[in-house]
């Protein structure tokens, strides 16, 4: 709901100079490869009285262990190839989704049967069983379905329940041992704007993300917990023993940061355009649930249609003079904090530009651009083919020269994503690109393109 309404209030300005997007390149959810993320890995955790109602409604169900949490095979290496997420509902029974890498993904409801639980998906239709002994899982297919077979048993030994934290333990927990727990990775957060949906600090890119200070950002008298990050970050808070993500840095048209203005602590969402045009929102809690005050400012064009005639400025809606803009502007911005860390695009600046290679049909061009969002790479085959398309978040590290690029190379169906990676190693005029069909193959050199030099 909070990105809504800071959409519509930057509305107006974003029509004006600070941009918006024409379309959104961001990946389906839900796939499950190698090195990515994991965003349907959801986990709700149960509360005292949803243990109630379970016991009165299904006291079969509820006698069991609650064995919720994330289990993953990793194949022995540090990324995630497959993943069983089991997630305990008011009656007794689990929220399942099982990803099988490169295979299936599985969202169903898990229900106790003896020591087993059963599995049943509808689309497609799927019954399994799944046990957990140990901290350890498996899932057993009954019936066929696109994908998997029958008798197919898929291991999960990574990751256990044992990752979750006691509901007790919880109650006795500080604010801020909690938020220590969720930077230990024992304990997830909570999308306060979507309350089914939570991550871990695992499934961050921790190349691109760092946890930061703590600091009172709602004025309550306890800590937040500031994870630095491309656009601000995000921004932690605990309320009734769980870590909730309390704000969040979207993009160049949301950078979050926060402020000290008139004796309390502000967050701020900073809008500022290359052609000269700023917008900010500033927001300031009491509470993380409770928004005491809001501020919005910035300047724009005068006339839309004649640059000449300046801009203007104004507050809460209300023109204000340049002094006065000036004034309020020195007095915030003095204060501010950032919270933004380079992602290490930085050092695409200086490799903008063309460059050619030779292919069977001619010539092809490897393209990289500044854009208003950041970075565009292209690699184009032809006139009429590309390699491929890819954007700053397809880009996962730059370190020793190289970019590393992840780029989703075929879309199932089902919303299943298929990723090839990509290496470009970069001097001064030139770049080697390599090319692998998994994480775990070795790269193998498909050219070098050499910079086009500049006419004139």
């Amino acid at each position: 709901m909070k990105k809504l309404l800071l959409t519509l209030l930057l509305s107006t300005f974003l029509l004006s100079g600070c941009g918006a997007r024409d379309s959104d390149s961001s990946l389906p959810a839900g796939t499950n490869q190698p090195g990515g993320s994991t965003p349907d890995s959801e986990q709700t955790e149960p509360t005292k009285q949803a243990e109630n109602v379970g016991q009165a409604e299904n006291p079969k169900q509820a006698e069991k262990a609650d064995v919720s949490g994330i289990y993953t095979d990793k194949q022995g290496t540090a990324d995630v190839y497959s993943q069983l997420t089991l997630a305990l509902q008011a009656d007794g029974t689990y929220k399942a989704e099982i990803s099988v890498y490169r295979t299936a993904e599985l969202e169903g409801t898990a229900v106790w049967e003896e020591d087993m639980l059963r599995f049943t998906s509808e689309d497609p239709y799927v019954l399994a069983e799944i046990s957990v002994i140990g901290g350890k899982a498996e899932v057993a297919v009954i019936t066929d379905a696109a994908g998997v077979l029958s008798g197919e048993v898929y291991s999960f030994p990574d990751g256990a329940p044992d990752n979750l934290l006691p509901e007790t333990q919880r109650s006795e927990a500080t604010a801020e041992e909690l938020l220590d727990l969720f930077i230990n990775g024992k304990i997830n957060a909570i999308d306060q704007t979507d309350l089914t949906a939570s991550f871990y600090i695992d499934d961050l890119n921790m190349y691109l993300y760092s946890a930061g200070e703590k600091v009172d950002l709602d004025n309550d008298g306890e800590n937040e917990l500031v994870i630095s990050g491309p656009y601000g970050g995000i921004y932690l808070d605990v309320r009734n023993n769980k870590v909730y993500k309390f704000a969040e840095g979207v993009d160049n048209v949301l950078v979050l940061s926060y402020t000290y203005y008139n004796g309390a602590v502000w967050t701020m969402y900073s809008c500022r355009s290359s052609a000269g045009f700023e917008f900010y929102h500033m927001e300031k809690f009491e509470g993380a649930d409770n928004l005491a005050a809001e501020m919005n400012f910035g300047e724009e064009l005068a006339d839309p249609d004649n640059v000449e005639a300046g801009f203007k400025y104004t507050l809460n809606g209300a023109e204000i003079s340049f002094e006065e803009y000036t004034e309020l502007c020195s007095k915030i911005f003095a204060a501010e904090v950032n919270t933004s860390i380079s992602d290490g695009t930085d050092k695409l600046e200086n490799l903008t530009g063309e460059y050619h290679y030779s292919t069977d049909s001619g010539t092809g061009k490897l393209i990289i651009e500044k854009t208003f969002y950041g970075y565009d790479i292209s690699d184009y085959e032809s006139e009429v083919s590309y390699r491929f398309l890819a954007d700053l978040s397809n880009i996962e590290t730059i370190e020793n020269n190289r970019i590393y690029i992840k780029y989703p190379e075929q879309v199932l169906s089902d919303d299943t994503v298929i990723f090839t990676y990509y290496i470009l190693e970069y001097n001064a005029d030139e770049i080697n690109i390599y090319y692998k069909r998994s994480e775990l193959e070795e790269a193998e050199f498909l050219y070098q393109a050499i910079k086009k030099k500049e006419e004139g």
